[in-house]
C-alpha cells in the first residue's frame, strides 16, 4: 500500500509539471549522496597527511587540493541541492494540492445527496476535503526527505561493507524493533483518529459557533460564548485523555530506543577504537568508518522517523482513495431529452420517500400531475414535505416508492444532467455569489455568460435592473466585502431578485421557486411570485409557499400536510370548501390583511 501512494504522489507530480519531477529526482540523489562524498574526500584528505607525516615525504599539493576541492564543491552542491529541492517540492506541492482537491471537487459532483447526509460520509469528507490544501504538500515533502536520506544511508553502507559485513548487518538489525515500535505508535494514532472523527468534528463545530462571523451576533446576544466555550473544552478533554494511553506508550518507547541506540553505538565505538590501537586501522579509516556510522546510525533513526511520519502523512491518502472510491449511483440511461418534444408531463405515481435511518416517511402515496401552462403553487405549514417533494422532482433524491416520470417514462432512465437542464430553480437556500452582479445573473445559463443584452432583459423584467442602474459599475459591481474593499453589500431583497433573476436567466421550460421568499414581506413575495407567473407563461410553474395569501395566484392550489395530499384545487374552491386551506389562509389574513371573504381577495396593510 506505501508504494501505491507514492507512485501516485509521484504520477501526480509528473502529471503536474515533469520537469519539476526531474529536477527533484536530480535534487534528492544530490542532496543524499553529497554528505557521503564529503566523508570520503575528509578521509582521504587526512590519508594524504598521514602518508607525508609518517614517510616524511612532501605533501602531495595536488592531491590536497583535488579533495579539498571535492570537499568545498560537495558542501556547496548540498546547500544548493537542498534549497533547490524545498523550492521545487513546495512549488510541486501547491501544484499537487490544487490538483487533488480538482479530482475531490470532481467526484463530489457525483455523489447523491442521500449519501452526503450520513454521518459516515460527513467524517470521511472531514478528513478528506479539509487536509487536500495542506496535506499532498506536507506528504511530498516528507517523501522526497525520505528519498533522500535513504540514498544517504545506502552510501554509508556501501562504505561501512568495506571495514565489515556484520556491523552492517548488525545496525540494520538494530532498526528493526525501532521501526515497529514507532508504526506501531503511529497506528494506534491513526485508529484513534479514525474513530474519533465524528467526536472531533463536534469540537470544531463548537468552534465555529464561537468564531464565525455567521453566529457572532446571536451567541453574543444571548450571551452564550462562556456555556459553548466550556462545552467544548469537556469535549476535546475527554478526547485528549483517550489520547494520553498513545502518548505513554510513545514516551516509554522513546526510553528503549535510546537505550539500544546507546549500547550498538557503544559496541561499534569499542570497535573502532580497538583497531586503531592494535594498527589494524589508520586513523583516515577510523575517521571514514566513524563518520559513516555515526551518520548511518542517527540517519537510519531519521529515515525510520521519516518513514513513520511519512505514514502519517500518507493517512490523507487513505481518505483520499475512499473518498475516490466512493460508491456513486449508475443509471441506467436509455432514453434521452432530445427524443422528447418540448410537451413535457411529468407525473408523481404513488410516490413515498424516507430520509435515511429516518423513521417516518416525509412523502406518503403522493399522487401529483405537472402539465405545461399551469401555474401550482404547494402551500402547507413548515415540514409538510413541500421542499421533500421538490428535491424528488428535481432528482435529487429518488422515492423510496413509487415512481416519477416524464411523458410516461420513469425519470431514472434519463441521464440526471440532462434531465435536470429541464429546471430552473430558485431554491430556499439560494447561494450569495461573491462575484459581479453579471455572474450572479448569468450562472443560470453559463453557455450565454457574455449574452449582455440578454441579463439586462432579465434583470429589467425581474424588476432587478433599477437598484443595478444605482451601483457605480452596474452589472460588473463586485458584490459583498468578503473580497473586494469596493464590494457593494446588496440587502435580502435584492440578492433575492438576483437569484430569481438567475432562474429566469436559465430560460428552462420548468420554473420551480422553493420558498426563498420567507425573510421577505407579504408585498416582497407577492411581487417575486408575480415575476415568475409572468416568465412562466406555457412553462411549468410549481411555487411552494408556507404564505397563503400568494397562492391565489396560482392555477392550481395543493395543500401537503405530514407529507401527504390533503387538498388540491383553485384558491376559489378550496375557500368554498372551508377545510384546512381555508382555515390557514384566514388566520394569516387576519395577521397580515384586511380579508374580505366575499371576494377572497388580500389587501396589503398600510403601514405607517
Amino acid at each position: 500500500m506505501f508504494f501505491k501512494k507514492c507512485t501516485f504522489i509521484i504520477r501526480e507530480v509528473y502529471r503536474a509539471d515533469p520537469k519539476i519531477m526531474f529536477i527533484s529526482m536530480a535534487s534528492m540523489i544530490i542532496s543524499g549522496l553529497s554528505p557521503v562524498a564529503t566523508a570520503y574526500a575528509t578521509s582521504e584528505l587526512i590519508k594524504s597527511f598521514e602518508q607525508s607525516l609518517v614517510n616524511s615525504i612532501p605533501f602531495d599539493n595536488a592531491k590536497i587540493i583535488f579533495w579539498i576541492s571535492i570537499i568545498v564543491f560537495s558542501v556547496a552542491i548540498n546547500l544548493f541541492t537542498t534549497n533547490i529541492k524545498n523550492s521545487v517540492s513546495e512549488f510541486a506541492g501547491y501544484k499537487l494540492s490544487h490538483n487533488v482537491e480538482d479530482m475531490i471537487s470532481s467526484k463530489f459532483q457525483n455523489i447523491s445527496q442521500k449519501d452526503m447526509d450520513t454521518p459516515a460520509f460527513l467524517d470521511l469528507y472531514k478528513n478528506t476535503v479539509e487536509q487536500a490544501n495542506y496535506a499532498p504538500l506536507g506528504i511530498l515533502d516528507s517523501l522526497f526527505n525520505t528519498i533522500s536520506t535513504g540514498i544517504g544511508l545506502i552510501g554509508y553502507l556501501v562504505i561501512l561493507l568495506q571495514l565489515n559485513i556484520w556491523l552492517v548487518f548488525l545496525i540494520i538489525i538494530f532498526t528493526i524493533p525501532i521501526y515497529y515500535m514507532k508504526y506501531n505508535i503511529q497506528v494506534k494514532r491513526f485508529d484513534f483518529l479514525k474513530k474519533q472523527t465524528h467526536r472531533y468534528r463536534e469540537v470544531q463545530y463548537y468552534f465555529s459557533l464561537i468564531s464565525d462571523k455567521r453566529f457572532a451576533n446571536e451567541v453574543r446576544l444571548f450571551n452564550i460564548f462562556a456555556f459553548l466555550k466550556v462545552k467544548r473544552s469537556k469535549l476535546f478533554s475527554g478526547l485528549m485523555n483517550e489520547f494520553k494511553s498513545i502518548v505513554n506508550s510513545s514516551i516509554n518507547y522513546t526510553y528503549i530506543i535510546t537505550a539500544l541506540a546507546i549500547c550498538i553505538m557503544g559496541i561499534l565505538e569499542f570497535l573502532l577504537v580497538r583497531g586503531v590501537i592494535t594498527e589494524t586501522l589508520s586513523l583516515s579509516k577510523f575517521i571514514l568508518y566513524n563518520t559513516a556510522i555515526i551518520s548511518l546510525e542517527i540517519g537510519m533513526l531519521t529515515f525510520i522517523e521519516k518513514i513513520v511520519d511519512n505514514n502519517k502523512s500518507m493517512l490523507f491518502l487513505d481518505y483520499l482513495f475512499d473518498f475516490l472510491n466512493y460508491k456513486t449511483d449508475i443509471r441506467k440511461v436509455t432514453h434521452y431529452l432530445k427524443d422528447v418534444n418540448n410537451d413535457y408531463i411529468i407525473e408523481f405515481d404513488n410516490v413515498s420517500f424516507k430520509y435515511p435511518d429516518a423513521h417516518q416517511f416525509s412523502l406518503r402515496n403522493v399522487n401529483l400531475k405537472l402539465t405545461m401552462g399551469e401555474k401550482i403553487c404547494l402551500v402547507g405549514e413548515n415540514g409538510s414535505g413541500k421542499t421533500t417533494l421538490i428535491k424528488l422532482l428535481l432528482g435529487i433524491y429518488e422515492p423510496t416508492e413509487g415512481k416519477i416520470y416524464l411523458n410516461n417514462i420513469d425519470i431514472k432512465n434519463y441521464d440526471l444532467k440532462e434531465y435536470q437542464k429541464l429546471f430552473g430553480t430558485t431554491f430556499q437556500e439560494f447561494i450569495h455569489y461573491f462575484f459581479d452582479v453579471r455572474s450572479n445573473i448569468a450562472f443560470g445559463n453559463i453557455k450565454k455568460f457574455d449574452d449582455t443584452d440578454y441579463i439586462k432583459k432579465v434583470a429589467e423584467k425581474t424588476n432587478s435592473k433599477k437598484f443595478i442602474e444605482n451601483y457605480t459599475n452596474k452589472y460588473e459591481t463586485k458584490l459583498s466585502k468578503e473580497f473586494y474593499d469596493e464590494g457593494v453589500e446588496p440587502s435580502v431583497g435584492q440578492w433575492q431578485k438576483l437569484a430569481v433573476s438567475r432562474t429566469v436567466f436559465r430560460d428552462a421550460p420548468i420554473l420551480i421557486l422553493d420558498e426563498p421568499t420567507a425573510s421577505l414581506d407579504p408585498r416582497a413575495e407577492e411581487e417575486i411570485f408575480k415575476i415568475f407567473n409572468e416568465f412562466g407563461k406555457e412553462k411549468i410553474v410549481l411555487i411552494i409557499s408556507h404564505r397563503m395569501c400568494s397562492a391565489r395566484l396560482s392555477d392550481r392550489i395543493i395543500l401537503l400536510d405530514k407529507g401527504e395530499i390533503l387538498e388540491s384545487g383553485t384558491h376559489t374552491d378550496l375557500m368554498q370548501k372551508k377545510g384546512q386551506y381555508f382555515e390557514l389562509y384566514t388566520l394569516q389574513a387576519e395577521k397580515y390583511f384586511d380579508y374580505n371573504d366575499n371576494k377572497t381577495t388580500c389587501k396589503f396593510l398600510e403601514i405607517e
